[in-house]
């Protein structure tokens, strides 16, 4: 095809409700709330955009404050930014030094990279490499694994009730071949919150080594699951089994540099040749962007480093945590009923109603922003669009008369919440 005669592509669903989003407060300047869509708090184009106090404090430690320093290159990345990364994520037992290091902007370049690399050294004879990912999944993971070349094959990891299904995962990994690759995530999968059970560690280790598979783990929310501690586990687990492993690192939502300061990295390890797989992945980002920009690795390391913004930051990524997401994540179960109950057991931003639910679910917390979008109204509240049985906390507009700050909400205010959409939402 000509370029010409390209056609327009439409946005992916998370992009395109931000979008749609923005656009209702910019035609509704009144609704009271907050767009949370792209994965980090404030109010675009006003003076209160939300900075949290670490990270305005660090970006001001940084060297592009300081004259003289903007220009300075960091060519395979911010040294120091890996050493601390490395340590969140693999702890002080494992040998650092065995692991290849790559920068990346962000999560979703450091799965183009990783996809990159092993089309690039993929030894099926011509064919393209092989990736699988269980479904449901994020959606731009499809492009960014086949605008490399590989080819993506997809899975059900997960049953008509949205329970772990590990016999269609196991019962995938025996159709592949040495050399091919599986993508899974460390935790807090988008879009379902389901983390892949600890049990399940072992087997799936022993059938990765037999079958000499390459493991991808998309590391997207550390720290948002239990904590970054508990959240690494996955990733040392079959670091130390042995498992020729890719973590595809994002510290974007962890150190709140979604929007402009992404920050992302690629690890190898158990590979046996990791130096020159640092090599190969920073020359693919040479005849790409260049140069992976660091200012958001520097204030990640600098974070890192300093005891007093570290305390800080892990207060705040507390609060994010357990009151603001748990507490939407319980105002959602409570809305839904005693039956939806396991739901309570997922982790992170995203969570997916199991399929029998309604196609459409009542929704009775920001009713006047609904109406804008479109939603059917009801007798009781409500109802989201049809089909829409993926609910994600992320993309949950925050009132702003619930908290100052959007990562503040105070306990009692997650109950008064809870127990209002339980009043006026009803799913026989």
């Amino acid at each position: 095809m000509r370029l010409a005669d390209a056609q327009p592509q439409p946005l992916d669903a998370i992009a395109q409700a931000g979008k749609e989003i923005e656009q209702i407060l910019v035609e509704n300047p009144n609704l009271k709330v907050i767009n949370l869509t792209i994965g980090v708090g404030g109010e675009p184009e006003t003076a209160d955009d939300y900075v949290p106090e670490w990270y305005r404090e660090a970006s001001q430690r940084t060297t592009t404050n300081k004259e003289g320093a903007v220009n300075k290159y960091y060519f395979g990345g911010y040294p120091l930014f890996f050493e601390k990364t490395l340590n969140l994520i693999f702890g002080k037992e494992f040998p650092l030094d065995k692991i290849a290091k790559i920068p990346a902007s962000g999560g979703s370049h450091a799965i183009s990279v990783t996809a990159n690399l092993l089309q690039k050294h993929n030894t099926s004879g011509g064919k393209p490499q092989i990736i699988g990912k269980g479904t449901p999944t994020w959606a731009a993971h499809k492009g960014l694994i086949e605008t490399a070349g590989c080819e993506m094959q997809t899975f059900s990891h997960l049953d008509k009730d949205v329970e772990w299904n590990g016999e269609a995962l196991y019962a995938y990994l025996h159709t592949l071949n040495p050399g091919d690759a599986v993508m899974m995530d460390a935790v807090c999968q988008n879009p379902t919150g389901i983390d892949v059970p600890r049990e399940e560690w072992g087997n799936l280790a022993k059938i990765f080594i037999e079958k000499d598979l390459v493991l991808i783990i998309d590391a997207a929310y550390l720290g948002f699951g239990k904590g970054i501690e508990e959240d690494s586990e996955m990733t040392r687990f079959f670091a130390k089994e042995g498992i020729k492993t890719i973590i595809d690192f994002s510290g974007s939502k962890l150190y709140h540099g979604y929007g402009k300061d992404r920050i992302g990295a690629i690890f190898a390890v158990n590979f046996g040749n990791e130096p020159a797989i640092a090599q190969a992945g920073n020359k693919i980002i040479r005849n790409t962007i260049s140069n992976v920009p660091v200012r958001g690795q520097e204030i990640a390391a600098i974070i890192e480093s300093a005891p007093e913004l570290r305390a800080i930051h892990r207060k705040w990524l507390a609060e994010v945590r357990d009151e603001q997401i748990a507490g939407t994540r319980h105002a959602i179960v409570t809305a839904l009923g005693p039956k939806f109950a396991n739901l309570l057991k997922t982790r992170g931003l995203f969570l997916q109603t199991p399929h029998k639910t309604p196609e459409q679910i009542a929704s009775a917390l920001f009713p006047e922003l609904g109406e804008a979008m479109g939603w059917k109204k009801c007798e009781n509240g409500l109802l989201l669009p049809k089909n829409n049985d993926n609910l994600r906390i992320a993309t949950i507009p925050t009132p702003k008369g619930i908290r100052k700050n959007v990562t503040k909400v105070p306990r009692e205010k997650v109950m008064e919440v809870s127990e209002r959409i339980g009043e006026v939402v009803k799913v026989d």
